[in-house]
């Protein structure tokens, strides 16, 4: 039997932002002794989400200065609130603790509390049997942009030639290098931009474009980055490597 306490107390600074991040926060800031959320506790999509969720690292709890009622809540509290929050029923051991322990390495303990028929109640919101309409935008949008291969994005290892496959495009006014999402049939769904100023880093590294007042965010959870240019390969291979943020393709 996993000993909540202990485990909670191995839990360290990395750990909790791997852990928020499973559960859907799409950018963090990283102070000395405290790190900052979008407050997922109460908001089901996270692009739009305020940064009021505040991980204590000295007292390992959570406190959302927005919309919880509650003083402070540790993670368990915090997995309970999402699955609450999308309306899922859930084993608090299985889908909670089982999930932080296993999923994370956090912890040693007998694996065979597991077998290969063990699907978490999380892992089934994440089916991919979910079909969800995600309107369309205009690719005339992408106009006000420009195509320039930054010097942070190259030095990082990504290609002048990666980014034109891509699409990656540049803010002059803001910045910012512009990330067109795109459907697997190629339509345009959403615009990411990835700050590179440090003022705006403070609120979130990569963020939803914002033209005219208008947010052209889209659920992440429901669409795979670069899907359109690599799924025939995929169907050629019948082989796919998925990996996290719009980097990795």
């Amino acid at each position: 039997m996993i000993d909540l306490k202990k485990l909670k107390e191995q839990l360290t600074p990395e750990d909790i932002i791997e852990l928020v991040t499973f559960l859907g926060a799409d950018r963090f800031i990283q102070r000395n002794n405290y790190i900052i959320f979008p407050t997922i506790c109460h908001n089901i999509d996270s692009e739009e989400a305020s940064l009021k969720l505040y991980y204590y690292e000295n007292s390992q709890l959570f406190k959302c200065y927005t919309g919880c009622p509650e003083e402070s809540f540790d993670i368990y509290a915090l997995f309970e609130k999402r699955f609450k929050l999308l309306k899922k029923n859930y084993d608090y051991y299985k889908d909670i603790v089982l999930v932080i322990a296993k999923n994370k390495k956090v912890v040693e303990f007998n694996n065979q509390i597991f077998n290969d028929k063990y699907e978490s109640d999380f892992s089934q919101y994440n089916s991919p049997n979910i079909v969800l309409n995600i309107p369309t935008i205009s690719k005339r949008i992408l106009k006000a942009f420009t195509f320039f291969p930054t010097a942070e994005w190259l030095n990082d290892g990504i290609s002048e030639e990666a980014m034109k496959e891509y699409n990656i495009l540049y803010s002059i006014d803001r910045n910012s290098i512009i990330i067109p999402h795109y459907n697997e049939k190629n339509e345009l769904i959403g615009i990411r931009g990835r700050n590179l100023n440090d003022e705006d880093i403070a609120y979130g590294k990569y963020t939803p474009v914002q033209i005219e007042g208008k947010i052209y965010s889209h659920p992440l959870t429901y669409n795979l980055y670069g899907l359109n240019n690599v799924k025939e390969n995929i169907e050629r291979y019948r082989m796919a490597i998925i990996a996290e943020g719009e980097l990795s393709p």
